[in-house]
């Protein structure tokens, strides 16, 4: 997915659309997983595929996982200082700790969003150092 293509899904009513992009990367990092847990990877050459997968998977979300995580903090500062503006304005007493709390329930959709693709991300970090280390295994075992 281009870079573009990308920011364009961080807007308030396009959000959700970010996930349904990569629900297919989801998926097949949840099949990866059900193979790894079935103990269905055995042979050097699955392994291999595996992994090539997953690190094109990787690759994939990666950039979009940054890009919410950018987001979501980039909008949770912004709403910190317009709450601040707001109530010197009005002449009322700023207090950091409520300021900080209303600004992340305005970016509570922003949070779990980057919550997901940081789960998956660190899922697939997983899966690539367990398809390693099992592939690592096979090859060992082979007599040269």
């Amino acid at each position: 997915m281009q870079y573009k293509e990308i920011e364009g899904y961080f807007v308030d009513d396009k959000l959700e659309g970010i996930l349904t992009a990569s629900q297919e990367m989801f998926d097949r990092i949840d099949m990866i997983g059900d193979k790894l847990i079935s103990g269905i990877l055995t042979t050097s050459v699955e392994c291999s595929n595996t992994l090539q997968e997953l690190n094109g998977i990787f690759a994939y979300l990666l950039p979009i996982f940054k890009v919410a995580e950018t987001q979501k903090k980039n909008r949770e500062e912004r709403a910190f200082s317009d709450i601040k503006i707001n109530i010197e304005k009005e002449g009322g007493k700023f207090v950091s700790a409520s300021t900080d709390r209303e600004a992340s329930l305005r970016v509570s959709d922003y949070r779990r969003v980057r919550n997901i693709l940081e789960g998956y991300v660190e899922i697939c970090r997983v899966l690539i150092g367990s398809c390693q280390s099992l592939l690592k295994a096979i090859q060992e075992e082979k007599p040269l």
